[in-house]
């Protein structure tokens, strides 16, 4: 959403994959992908790939002049556990940053 002045907006987004269970011979010998979580290092046999995950995000901002300006997004929403497959990383938790931009 854009105010009609345009002083500030408002957004709400998603993030999704599907379950990646179709997995490549490379796939299966790859720690970020197969590795057993209870054992660092060990692959987990038969490998369950990654699974699905949706994460939401909302953002607003305030124009408060032509050069000043703040912004905040708070992202993964719902606190969702996730991780995007082959990074070898799970998402972090909720996060919350705000902004101002000063322009001269």
């Amino acid at each position: 959403y854009l105010a009609p002045e345009g002083r500030w907006y408002a957004e709400v987004g998603a993030r999704f994959a599907g379950e990646q269970t179709r997995l490549s011979p490379g796939d299966l010998k790859d720690a970020r992908i197969c590795e057993d979580a209870r054992h660092s290092g060990v692959l987990q046999a038969p490998c369950d790939g990654t699974p699905a995950f949706l994460v939401a995000d909302i953002r607003t901002g305030y124009r408060f002049s032509r050069s000043i300006r703040a912004d905040l997004a708070v992202t993964n929403l719902f606190d969702s556990s996730y991780r995007r497959h082959g990074s070898g990383f799970d998402a972090p938790g909720v996060n919350a940053r705000l902004s101002v931009t000063a322009q001269f």
